[in-house]
Order: C-alpha cells, then sequence, then structure tokens
C-alpha cells in the first residue's frame, strides 16, 4: 500500500466524517476547513480541497444534483 492510498483512505474518512456533522448540523459549511485541520490534522492548503469535497459530497447527498455530470452536460461536452 503506497503513501497515496493511506492518504486518500484517511481523507475518505475525514469526508464521510464531516459530511455527518454537516448533516446534524453540528458543522456548518463555512467551518469544515478549520474541522479539517484542527480535528484531523490535515493542514493548509490541503484541507482546502478537502473542505470542498465534502461541501461537495454534502450537496450532492442532501439535493440529489450531480456536480461531474452537470459540469460535462452544460460545457455542451458529454462523455460516457
Amino acid at each position: 500500500m503506497g503513501s497515496s492510498d493511506i492518504k486518500s483512505k484517511k481523507e475518505k474518512v475525514v469526508i464521510q466524517e464531516c459530511v455527518k456533522k454537516l448533516k446534524t448540523e453540528k458543522l456548518p459549511p463555512w467551518k469544515v476547513e478549520d474541522e479539517i485541520a484542527a480535528g484531523f490534522g490535515i493542514i493548509p492548503p490541503d484541507n482546502y480541497r478537502v473542505a470542498a469535497l465534502c461541501r461537495q459530497k454534502f450537496i450532492e447527498e442532501e439535493t440529489g444534483e450531480n456536480f461531474f455530470i452537470k459540469c460535462f452536460i452544460e460545457s455542451g461536452r458529454v462523455f460516457f
């Protein structure tokens, strides 16, 4: 298992935990970066990317929107 595998597994856990907190309103969306840095030890600038992924996953789960599909449809490009 390479270091990138460990990093991605850690990030997956962080994202899952933060999404749970966002859903229960224990974590406001504007505090996700702070939670990731303080609670999980992922420091800037890496915490910004992971926080964006957390908010994206939260929005997708709550609204049913899919950012990946929407991005390609709106750009006029379709990939299968």
